[in-house]
């Protein structure tokens, strides 16, 4: 049975996000991504606190993508340590379920 997910990472910027959304949609290891506008992002790191804006990625695939996803993201990704999570998704629309399935699993 295949499994969906939906994958969380944050970017500095908007090209940033979509430059690896593309890469991400043309290897077919995800169906699309939303690019969601810029925020602010307030957290510790190097032990000072750090407010900057970031966007939000949001990429639609199958489960069994995932660390492929995140490795590119890694390697793609201007952070040292970039965020990439998984939400594992319980209930999905059938048709909707069936275009990602398409959009990333050679016929």
């Amino acid at each position: 049975m295949i499994k969906y997910s939906l994958i969380y990472s944050v970017f500095a910027t908007s090209e940033q996000a979509k430059k690896v959304a593309r890469v991400l949609v043309e290897e077919k290891l995800i169906a699309c991504a939303n690019i969601l506008p810029a925020h602010s992002a307030i957290y510790e790191w190097e032990g000072k606190i750090v407010e900057e804006s970031e966007v939000i990625m949001l990429a639609k695939t199958i489960s069994e993508n995932f660390m492929a996803v995140e490795k590119r993201i890694c390697g793609l990704h201007s952070y040292e340590t970039p965020c990439v999570l998984e939400v594992a998704l319980e209930n999905i629309a059938p048709e909707f379920a069936k275009w990602v399935r398409n959009a990333v699993i050679e016929k």
